[in-house]
């Protein structure tokens, strides 16, 4: 379960928790080209032999979902569609007082030969936020450069989601 916004405080404040045992949330910062951050809060949780059909199921992992989203809870859930995704690394990346996780994550519309999309990803992370001044400057200096890139640089990519919805324009066409 996922959360996006533009804003960092409601991102963090979404109700993606479950209480299932082994469940996990987490909050990241998405910065595209041009330094545009989009954040999200996310929870996992194990399924275990539960079903996933409905949002009544899913409500049951997450609690409120169907209220959320507006729809009544015996919508059925289903798959969008089938994608391919590999990840290669993660390699480190001395920033001074910290190292960045470095990865490349290709995404392939089943059956295809060459990815759609590929992502470079690079994270870094502190508790308490407390960054030297020389790790931001890296930091940036490698998004910089990572973004400068030609090869690797497309704007006017949409996000995966919006990829997978495209590939399956027919998918939740008849929800309200």
């Amino acid at each position: 379960m996922k959360y996006r916004s533009p804003d960092r405080f409601l991102a963090g404040r979404a109700d993606v928790d479950s209480d299932r045992d082994g469940a996990e949330v987490k909050f990241e910062e998405d910065v595209s080209v041009g330094f545009v951050s989009r954040f999200g809060r996310s929870g996992t949780a194990p399924l275990g032999d539960d079903p996933l059909d409905t949002l009544d199921d899913a409500d049951d992992v997450f609690g409120h979902l169907a209220d959320a989203v507006g729809l009544p809870g015996d919508v059925a859930l289903g798959e969008v569609g089938a994608v391919r995704e590999q990840r290669y690394g993660p390699a480190t990346v001395d920033l001074g007082a910290l190292d960045a996780e470095l990865s490349l994550t290709a995404w392939w519309a089943d059956g295809e030969a060459d990815p759609a999309l590929v992502e470079a990803s690079f994270r870094y992370g502190d508790d308490h936020e407390d960054y030297t001044t020389t790790v931001l400057q890296n930091g940036m200096a490698l998004f910089e450069h990572l973004s400068a890139l030609d090869a690797w640089r497309d704007p006017a990519s949409p996000t995966k989601t919006a990829w997978i919805y495209e590939q399956h324009p027919e998918f939740c066409a008849d929800l309200p």
